[in-house]
């Protein structure tokens, strides 16, 4: 439940939900209004998109989404939940079956074990050490390479896939997570010889990967994984963008970006 929270804090727009009660204008970085909660003729009422919260400097009050609705409409906190779980298309945890829940959880832990792999391989392996060389020559230090979890897919058929099977997932798991490719040839590591960068939703939980080609003549400069039941690629753009953003820096002390070399 406290993770059902989380995710319908992440996925329903606080400005857009309280500018349908209260008339906002663009202040700077936040958003101002004439409280709700008590007359004023002077604006003291400000709604933050990024910390997701809304303040009254003049009477005190303050929240969040959830808090709003329940300010607003007399619900308790669960029936707040419900009510925006639904405007924002979130499936409760409590009303999903356990086995969907179970699955859920073995992708996500295939994704983890992928990431220790790919993690290992860019210290371990002799290609790897020559990506991380590139990564290097590209102005990105070893502790930003560590922040984002940077990591590299060897250039093997089955290297991942054979990896995963051997810490005890099925072979249809790791197609499910979208690590592995099914093909009428048999099943394949779908990132080789790639950079490989996590993706991870607003909880933290790595749930796809990016893969930048590390030669010319590989197909499709840059990888994403598949569709999957963990990653919907139109509703996860913000975390492929944060993703992408691993991959160069401007300048040595600027944010990295996903660009080509």
């Amino acid at each position: 439940m406290p993770g059902d929270f989380d995710l319908v804090k992440e996925r329903v727009d606080i400005v857009q939900l309280i500018a349908e009660r209260v008339a906002l204008r663009k202040a700077g970085r936040v958003f101002k209004g004439l409280c709700p909660f008590h007359p004023e003729k002077t604006p003291s009422f400000q709604v933050d998109p990024d910390r997701r919260t809304y303040h009254c400097f003049g009477c005190g009050k303050g929240g969040d989404i959830f808090t709003w609705l329940e300010e607003q409409d007399g619900l308790e906190p669960v029936e707040a939940l419900r009510v925006l779980a639904d405007r924002a298309g979130v499936e409760l945890t409590s009303r999903r079956d356990p086995a969907a829940q179970e699955r859920e959880k073995r992708l996500l832990a295939a994704n983890d074990t992928a990431l220790f792999y790919f993690r290992q391989a860019l210290r371990g392996t002799e290609r790897g050490r020559e990506v991380a060389g590139y990564l290097g020559g590209r102005g990105i230090r070893p502790e930003t390479v560590e922040r984002f979890g940077l990591g590299y897919a060897p250039d093997l058929r089955d290297g991942l896939l054979g990896y995963l099977v051997r810490k005890g997932y099925r072979e249809e798991e790791a197609v499910a997570a979208g690590l592995a490719s099914k093909t009428e040839r048999g099943l394949w590591d779908r990132f080789r010889d790639r950079l490989m960068v996590p993706i991870k939703d607003g909880r933290g939980r790595i749930i796809a990967f990016g893969g930048r080609a590390m030669r010319p003549d590989q197909p499709g400069k840059y990888v994403n994984s598949p569709q999957t039941d963990l990653f919907n690629k139109s509703g996860t753009l913000y975390a492929l963008d944060a993703a992408r953003g691993c991959i160069r820096p401007a300048s040595a002390t600027s944010s990295p970006r996903w660009a080509p070399p």
